[in-house]
């Protein structure tokens, strides 16, 4: 969010004005990842601006923040009994985006501190979700590289590693008994409407009750009109899920 947020069409410098945070408001949103490869594209003040917004609001953030300290920082939340941790990195960059002891921005993929953090998220929760922006693709099958990363989050202490950079919905994966892996949830707010795939989105709802994760339900959306989501109709949400299910080799 920026107050010199002025739209350039054509190109993939994105911004949002500040009023639309009421979108995340009426959307029920409490915590952000901010992993983001566009957070820095109108600049560090830009990207400060954002997060005094959303302090402002009550949104609490993680995997992004002032500096790579605050960046960095696994944020632990308690809701009915439940000890939940977030944390999240990046690893597609650009360079620009990556938060230095200085700058703003995501926190840069290291695979010794992601080990440590997941490590201090594993001793303080009963559930620990990992989001990662890692290669874009424009497939239902994940790449290689994305399944070496997510995989090796949950061989490490993650319950849930999300993708968070994925366009389109992407294949979900069990490795472990208890543990999921979601390669990519697609668009929900963005301006993408040239083929299916794209217009395409998953939103995941968690039930956790008494500090272990009991189900993870998929609810498809589709975008109409740029930026618009709606909940997929039952046909609609079967041909999606029909292509995640099968991504996933579940038939």
């Amino acid at each position: 969010f920026s107050s010199n947020c002025v739209p350039e069409l054509g190109t993939l410098r994105l911004c949002g004005k500040p009023q639309y945070i009421e979108t995340l408001k009426l959307a029920g949103v409490d915590l952000i990842s901010s992993t983001g490869n566009h957070m820095n594209d109108f600049g560090i003040d830009a990207f400060r601006e954002t997060l005094d917004a959303f302090a402002a609001n009550g949104f609490r953030v993680y995997g992004g923040g002032r500096n790579l300290d605050e960046a960095s920082r696994v944020l632990t939340v308690e809701d009915h009994g439940n000890k939940l941790a977030f944390l999240g990195m990046n690893s597609f960059g650009p360079k620009s985006v990556w938060a230095t002891a200085e700058r703003p921005g995501a926190q840069p993929y290291d695979v010794d501190k992601l080990h440590q953090e997941l490590a201090e998220a594993r001793a303080n929760a009963d559930v620990v979700f990992l989001d990662m922006q890692a290669d874009e693709t424009y497939q239902y099958e994940p790449i290689q590289a994305n399944k070496d990363k997510f995989r090796d989050g949950i061989a490490n202490g993650a319950d849930v590693v999300t993708g968070v950079m994925a366009h389109q919905p992407q294949a979900i994966e069990f490795p472990a008994a208890d543990k999921i892996i979601f390669y990519g949830l697609g668009n929900l707010f963005f301006d993408q409407m040239q083929s299916d795939n794209v217009r395409q989105g998953l939103v995941v709802r968690h039930t956790i009750y008494n500090g272990k994760l009991l189900q993870s339900e998929l609810l498809p959306t589709l975008l109409y009109d740029y930026v618009q989501p709606r909940w997929a109709t039952p046909d609609q949400a079967r041909e999606i899920l029909d292509l995640v299910f099968g991504a996933s080799k579940f038939k």
